[in-house]
């Protein structure tokens, strides 16, 4: 039996950043071994065309989810079976069974043993739905990864799930509020294997559950390997962690700042880390001197949002010396209260703008308050096209507190805004998938 692994590509255009898949990774190594596993990334290097298969399975997430479903679609007409998996397909379970022999919901380690199975037998279900064990006996199998041409970086995961509530993100209502850890040797080995000379832990939020983290950073300290995480802006207020975290081998935080206005974080649900905008940027401050370079993400577009809070965030962004950032339209993404909220308010431009053939990269996809959606997709291209300007990056690199506080931070640095800025410039206005979408192959189901 030969299965393919195959990862869309926003636009089925290749990137210069992409990380490998880490949840193929878990599949592997819940894989018999005498099932052949190839992976076929879009992200970098084309799909061959007709390549033989017992069955296709395709992870999906709500950007890629267009082109997902025509890469469905040919495999059906190619009498390759089709499984769905990721995050939307748990999401939109209804619509993806429409484009699918069968649909994942949740979680792999309980559910994909059994589509093999049934696979194997001829007999796939239409829906597999996770019961969300916990992850103590979670592994991935790296082997799955080799020779596809990614950067010198490895994803791993340690906790799954957010205990955090943001209007607009889809964490919630994919895990439910949980927060599941593996175990910390298993992960510290994992670190140790991956022989990459970054690691970025995948998680949703680093350090959310302080106990089991720690745990990690005592496992993960003495292997010398440099990392990077997600991890929520109210870590600065207990900067032991915060130095135990560079002890480790942190050296750069992603922390999702969403606003410089405090007031518009809190309507967006984010919990803690600043209720003034002194406190925000005292936060940041404490980062720095943690000598922690922070990669910040904003969106625009909240009820409070005006055109002149772009000018505002860049300003912010310059002023906290932010390692990179980006800016984008906020999104309502499926299954969250935000999407449901512009349902009910008729607001979105679109039901299902991720289907919409009109719909590109960075575009709005509802109708805000305080601005026009034409003013939101302008202000986001705008402050993208600014921050990374050659002189915003050698303004920020003058940092030597954080951003450069070593050759090798210095290297991290550049390489990264340097792909950066490519990869923003590459991505505008790119449509989510070329072409017409197939009408649905399967009838709903009951998901």
């Amino acid at each position: 039996m030969k299965v393919l692994f195959i990862r869309p590509a926003l636009g089925a255009a290749q990137s210069a950043d992409a990380l490998e898949p880490a949840a193929f990774g878990v599949l592997r190594a819940l894989t018999p071994p005498d099932v052949a596993c190839v992976l076929r990334d879009e992200l970098v290097a084309p799909l061959p065309a007709d390549e033989p298969a017992d069955l296709a399975a395709i992870t999906v997430s709500t950007l890629t989810a267009r082109r997902a479903y025509q890469l469905a679609a040919g495999f059906h007409a190619r009498g390759v079976p089709v499984v769905l998996g990721g995050c939307h397909p748990s999401l939109c379970p209804r619509e993806a069974a429409g484009y699918a022999d069968a649909v994942v919901v949740g979680d792999a380690e309980d559910t994909w043993p059994r589509v093999l199975s049934d696979a194997r037998a001829g007999r796939l279900e239409r829906v597999y739905r996770s019961a969300g064990l916990p992850l103590a006996a979670t592994r991935t199998d790296r082997r799955v990864f080799a020779g596809l041409p990614y950067p010198d970086a490895a994803l791993v995961e340690f906790g799954r799930g957010c205990p955090g509530r943001c209007e607009f993100c889809s964490v919630h209502g994919l895990h439910g509020g949980r927060l599941r850890t593996r175990d910390p040797d298993v992960v510290a080995g994992e670190v140790a294997a991956a022989g990459r000379r970054l690691v970025i832990f995948a998680d949703d939020h680093f350090g959310a559950d302080r106990a089991a983290t720690s745990l990690l950073l005592d496992r993960i300290a003495p292997l010398g390997a440099r990392w990077a995480c997600q991890i929520g802006l109210e870590a600065a207020e207990d900067p032991a962690f915060l130095a135990r975290l560079r002890r480790a081998g942190c050296r750069c935080a992603m922390v999702g700042l969403e606003s410089a206005d405090p007031a518009t974080r809190r309507a967006l649900g984010k919990r803690g880390g600043g209720h003034t905008l002194q406190s925000v940027t005292h936060s940041l401050e404490a980062f720095r001197r943690a000598r922690l370079p922070v990669y910040g993400s904003f969106v625009f577009g909240a009820d409070r949002d005006t055109a002149a809070d772009f000018d505002r965030a860049l300003a912010f962004a310059l002023r906290a010396r932010l390692m990179l950032a980006n800016f984008n339209p906020l999104l309502p993404m499926p299954g969250t209260p935000l999407h449901e909220r512009l349902r009910e308010e008729d607001r979105l431009l679109s039901p299902r703008w991720w289907l919409d053939e009109r719909f590109r990269y960075g575009q709005a996809a509802f109708r805000p308050r305080g601005m026009t959606p034409a003013e939101l997709e302008a202000g986001c291209w705008g402050l993208r096209r600014a921050f990374n300007r050659a002189a915003s990056i050698l303004r920020r690199a003058a940092d030597l507190r954080a951003n450069c506080a070593s050759p090798a931070a210095a290297r991290l640095y550049w390489a990264a805004n340097l792909v950066n800025r490519r990869e923003v410039l590459r991505k505008q206005g790119l449509p989510l998938a070329p072409g017409p979408l197939p009408p649905p192959w399967q009838p709903e189901a009951d998901a």
